[in-house]
């Protein structure tokens, strides 16, 4: 698809452009830049190519060849070069705002300032437009064969390996339910999407290091992006056990880095993951580290549990738990309220009830001298996890390995 030139489309006069960019200056609650670009409109009974400018992540105006009202939701879609390299453009991602103004410039002409319902980014073209040089490779976007899934190239910090698959579910695109332990289980598409499970997908893995995180921001995606880790300090001790990883990742080959992954290959993804953080665990004691790797084993347990390897799922609850109290005396505020909350859930699952009890009981005085205020952050977690421990202790009886199939009940 050509790309429309800005000349072919019906721009106000300079009197009108004089108004347009006199517009109350209280419509701009952020910091706009003077960007031109086509997009695509589409309204009530309304589409055509039109011209864009005062673009920002929040919002932008737009001069169109109809009256919209304000409040009125309508879709844009920017204009971007093929990914292949090739001639012409095609169209980003999908994204919604709403009219918040409107100011007439002719008969049946006018200008709109469109305030975005989601902060823009890079899969609707707008990051690109205002920050090019940001981007590793703008012109190269990542696509998958399913609807409900959006790709990006990112790069290995630890070895430099680059055009890394790296996957993220689309905005309403699954509905999604939660485990007894708060995972996310994925059970059918939204929207005309294909159905995709992405606790398989969760992982990125490098295919030459195979360094793997579920963590999107420890690839690097940009040249602005930093790493969250010591790289140089994790390379040494990371390559010298490189041939280890290497006899585990080897049979599973190219599906292990894209989004075919199966179950097989989605285990190994989380134990290359869980390798990883365990590494930072052991050279940095950090606990932010610890928790990452406590998350990692309970996914993966979910996973384990839904293909009927039970005994592989509760080996990966005993660890988590292990690890988490190790480390709970050293949690603080939102990070122990949720480590007391999933105690309490493994150790009712597991039927010890003693420690089930000594950890509720901290969850029912955290906030015995009422310090925590219930609109701040803290406060609102504590209340969260609170009603979730209440349910689950009102259905006890039912919460544990004797009576469950799986790590699924409605509470």
């Amino acid at each position: 698809m050509d790309k429309p030139s800005i000349k072919n489309i019906d721009i106000p006069t300079n009197q009108n452009r004089r108004k347009f960019l006199s517009a109350p200056s209280n419509q701009r609650k952020d910091p706009r830049q003077n960007v031109r670009a086509i997009v695509q409109l589409m309204g009530p009974n309304y589409k055509d190519n039109v011209v864009c400018q005062n673009i920002s992540v929040n919002g932008c105006m737009v001069l169109i060849n109809t009256v919209l009202n304000p409040r009125t939701l309508i879709n844009l879609r920017f204009y971007g070069k093929k990914t292949d390299g090739g001639d012409g453009h095609e169209l980003y991602d999908m994204l919604t705002g709403k009219v918040q103004w409107y100011r007439r410039t002719g008969r049946n002409k006018g200008v709109i300032g469109i305030e975005f319902t989601s902060k823009a980014n890079e899969n609707h073209g707008v990051l690109q437009l205002l920050d090019p040089a940001r981007f590793v490779k703008e012109v190269k976007r990542l696509k998958s064969a399913s609807s409900s899934l959006m790709g990006s190239y990112v790069k290995c910090y630890v070895c430099g390996q680059k055009d890394i698959h790296q996957w993220k579910l689309r905005a309403k695109s699954m509905l999604s339910t939660t485990n007894i332990f708060g995972v996310p289980v994925y059970t059918e598409p939204l929207a005309n999407k294909d159905f995709c499970d992405f606790n398989l997908l969760r992982v990125t893995v490098c295919p030459n290091c195979f360094f793997a995180s579920g963590l999107p921001n420890y690839f690097q995606k940009t040249f602005e992006d930093t790493s969250p880790f010591n790289s140089g300090v994790f390379y040494k001790p990371w390559m010298s056990t490189l041939d280890d990883r290497k006899k585990k990742a080897t049979p599973h080959k190219g599906a292990l880095f894209s989004d075919t992954r199966g179950v097989e290959q989605a285990l190994v993804a989380y134990d290359l993951s869980i390798e990883t953080h365990e590494l930072m665990v052991e050279l940095t004691g950090s606990y932010d580290e610890s928790r990452n790797t406590i998350m990692l084993l309970m996914f993966q347990a979910e996973i384990y549990m839904s293909t009927g390897n039970r005994s592989a799922a509760e080996g990966n609850l005993s660890k988590a738990l292990n690890k988490l109290e190790k480390i709970f005396g050293h949690l603080e505020k939102e990070a122990i309220i949720r480590a007391a909350l999933l105690l309490c859930l493994i150790h009712l699952y597991f039927k010890n009830m003693k420690e089930f009890g000594s950890y509720m009981t901290f969850m029912v005085n955290y906030n015995q001298d009422g310090k925590v205020s219930p609109d701040s952050t803290e406060g609102k977690v504590l209340k969260q996890c609170q009603d979730t421990l209440n349910k689950a202790y009102e259905y006890r009886e039912e919460l544990n390995k004797d009576k469950l199939s799986n790590f699924h009940f409605e509470f």
